[in-house]
């Protein structure tokens, strides 16, 4: 039998997900990675070793970093069927230690309304600048602008730092296709640990590691 990677009834995770295939609205990506699919997006971030943060949707201009404290069953659905009326995420992501990325700096998203985002805006950022880029606006009704089903964490940029070193917070990556590694990797000491997860179109299935063929080729 083949292993799924998650126990379904695992909460909370100690993982959380980067996804590079999210279905996207109007915000746009750094202009150097536009034209990347969700495939080389993954390759380019894990052959660089670094994740950059840029302005997300709800960030006021702060670059941030964000990843999604998602279930098993709701990480799935995502590939399967989507999350929202945006369609099905591309099956393309980092999973990240939770733990790691706590040390790191991330943190949840505070998800507030209309009315009191501002002044939790305001609060954080009297006291640390950027810091607001922690509050995501949600309305229920006369917007209808609800981001609560992403559970996101955010890693805000300082004014000398708007990337994070990948391979210490990775212990996976999900992948659309079986065996899949990372063209121009090279030899990374760091990479041996890494699980590589496949979306087989109906489960994630533990795929072996990334620096090694399939076990199921």
């Amino acid at each position: 039998m083949i292993p799924t990677v998650f126990d379904p009834l695992e909460r909370p995770t100690p993982r959380l997900v980067h996804f590079t295939g999210r279905p996207r609205g109007d915000s746009p990506l750094p202009g150097d990675v536009a034209h990347l699919n969700a495939e080389q997006r993954l390759a380019s971030i894990l052959v660089s070793g670094q994740l950059r943060a840029f302005p997300v949707y709800g960030t006021v201009d702060v670059p941030v970093i964000g990843a999604s404290d998602i279930s098993p069953a709701d990480l799935e659905a995502a590939f399967r069927t989507g999350l929202s009326t945006r369609g099905p995420f591309e099956p393309w992501a980092l999973v990240l230690s939770r733990t790691s990325m706590w040390v790191s700096g991330a943190r949840p998203v505070l998800y507030a309304d209309y009315a009191e985002a501002p002044k939790i805006r305001a609060a954080l950022d009297e006291r640390s600048p950027g810091r607001s880029a922690l509050v995501q606006r949600i309305d229920l009704i006369m917007y209808r602008s609800d981001w609560t089903h992403e559970r996101e964490w955010r890693w805000i940029a300082g004014a000398a730092r708007e990337r994070i070193p990948v391979w210490p917070q990775l212990d996976a990556v999900i992948v659309a296709q079986k065996g899949w590694q990372p063209p121009g990797l090279g030899a990374r000491p760091d990479a041996a640990k890494v699980q590589r997860w496949w979306w087989s179109g109906t489960h994630l299935i533990d795929d072996g590691l990334i620096t090694e063929p399939s076990p199921y080729e």
